[in-house]
């Protein structure tokens, strides 16, 4: 897993999870410091990993709900956003998707109904969302979320 900034990132850290690195690190927007947090949880494809992947969002949970703000949390998360497995996830934290439709980005070559929305982002309050829409094929099995913030 990478994360990649056209701004400096700094106070970069791996977070402990059960599974794939969650990448934290600190940037400045506008003149404002955003808390960035990446995320990969493994795909749920049988029960154990299903609860690999719960524990690791518990983790992100709890990170959220003591990080500095602002925040963005960002990935796929394999979870589309009624989950119930996304529920430890403070109210602080607003789904991007919100009012921009329900932009399914996997997987890339089912047609569009037969498409889930697993690739998410998340937001503090403080965020603003200016745009949120589905970016084209970039060589992925996932068509990439595009998310237009601001501070």
């Amino acid at each position: 897993m990478v994360l990649l900034s056209r701004s400096p990132l700094s106070r970069v850290e791996i977070l402990p999870s059960d599974g794939p690195p969650v990448i934290i690190a600190d940037t400045m927007v506008a003149g404002k410091s955003l808390h960035v947090v990446a995320a990969h949880p493994v795909p749920p494809i049988y029960g154990q990993a299903s609860q690999r992947r719960n524990r690791m969002i518990q983790t992100l949970a709890r990170h959220l709900a003591t990080c500095p703000r602002p925040f963005v949390l960002l990935g796929d998360l394999n979870n589309t956003p009624w989950s119930p497995s996304l529920s430890p996830l403070p109210p602080s934290a607003r789904n991007t998707r919100r009012g921009f439709g329900l932009l399914p980005s996997w997987p890339k070559l089912l047609p569009l109904p037969l498409r889930i929305p697993i690739d998410q982002c998340y937001v503090s309050e403080e965020v603003g969302v200016v745009q949120c829409q589905l970016g084209p094929d970039v060589g992925s099995d996932h068509f990439p979320l595009v998310v237009d913030v601001q501070l």
